[in-house]
């Protein structure tokens, strides 16, 4: 459990005031065909998505033998809105069902297929090159927790989809892949 370890050491640096006015984020891409050795990774333009360096900064995507070719995180990356984008209005408002308003948080991003254990001398890195950068607005409620799902690589002809997730929803999440990683125990 490395990856759990270092992903609770980096949600645990921030500051109380901090960690209370951020939203979690797991990202989710049905369908990504990849070649052995391929490892799906997601970067954005916010430096908590690595302010767009998939050489040293992206968010590694997890997939197995039954969800393939679905490739999602495991763990939420929490984004923090900044005072310099309130400022900026760049933390908007959006008119949902009736007259509710809900803040929302714009994330920019993309997938990138990263090859660098692939021996065959194609790039090192495949970017979503044939879209613009995604972006999501997601509803802005302090410590919660919500799934951007995305349809196929490289293709944005359908909107991500955004829903709430819980707890108890990761951890089951999880530990579909863990079961998946252990060894059999069958003769």
């Amino acid at each position: 459990y490395s990856s759990h370890s270092d992903a609770m050491a980096s949600s645990s640096s921030a500051s109380p005031e901090t960690s209370a006015a951020r939203v979690g984020l797991l990202f989710e891409l049905r369908s990504a065909d990849t070649r052995q050795g391929e490892v799906v990774r997601f970067v954005g333009a916010r430096q908590e998505l690595g302010a767009w360096d998939s050489y040293s900064s992206g968010l590694t995507l997890r997939t197995g033998n039954s969800k393939y070719p679905c490739w999602s995180t495991l763990f939420p990356v929490w984004v923090t809105p900044t005072s310099e984008e309130a400022a900026d209005q760049l933390l908007s408002t959006s008119i949902t069902e009736g007259t509710e308003v809900d803040r929302v948080v714009q994330v920019e991003y993309k997938y990138v297929k990263d090859r660098r254990q692939v021996r065959d001398g194609g790039p090192s890195l495949q970017w979503e090159d044939n879209i613009a950068n995604r972006s999501v607005a997601v509803p802005f409620e302090p410590g919660g927790i919500w799934i951007v799902s995305d349809s196929k690589f490289n293709d944005a002809r359908e909107q991500a989809r955004v829903s709430r997730t819980t707890l108890e929803e990761i951890l089951a999440r999880q530990g579909e892949f863990d079961q998946e990683s252990r060894p059999s125990t069958q003769a």
